[in-house]
C-alpha cells in the first residue's frame, strides 16, 4: 500500500456495509445516533483481530462496549486500608462491573 491510499479492500467492505447491514438496520443506526448509545454489557477482550466479540456473542449495534487490550487483562481490585471505612479501587476498565 502506497502511503495515503486506502485500502481498496476496506473501501469495497464499507460499500458492502452501506449497501447491505446499514441498509437493512438504518432505523437502527439513526436511532443510536439520535440517542446515543447507553449498552449494558462491557466485555474486556483481547486485542487479537481473530476474536471479534461482537461476532462470536451475536451482539448487535450499541448493545455491547467492548474495551481491548493485550490479554484481555484487567487489574484485580486492592483496598486501601487508610481510610475510613475502607473503600474499593479498581482499575477503570473493572469499574463498570461495580
Amino acid at each position: 500500500m502506497v502511503s495515503g491510499q486506502f485500502p481498496g479492500r476496506l473501501k469495497q467492505g464499507y460499500s458492502n456495509f452501506r449497501s447491505g447491514q446499514f441498509k437493512a438496520e438504518q432505523e437502527r443506526y439513526e436511532k443510536l445516533a439520535k440517542a446515543g448509545q447507553k449498552p449494558t454489557i462491557m466485555i474486556i477482550a483481547c486485542c487479537d483481530s481473530r476474536a471479534a466479540p461482537e461476532t462470536v456473542f451475536d451482539a448487535s449495534p450499541g448493545e455491547v462496549f467492548v474495551v481491548r487490550n493485550v490479554a484481555n487483562l484487567c487489574h484485580p481490585m486492592r483496598l486501601m486500608a487508610n481510610t475510613t471505612p475502607l473503600r474499593r479501587r479498581w482499575s477503570s476498565a473493572c469499574y463498570s462491573w461495580v
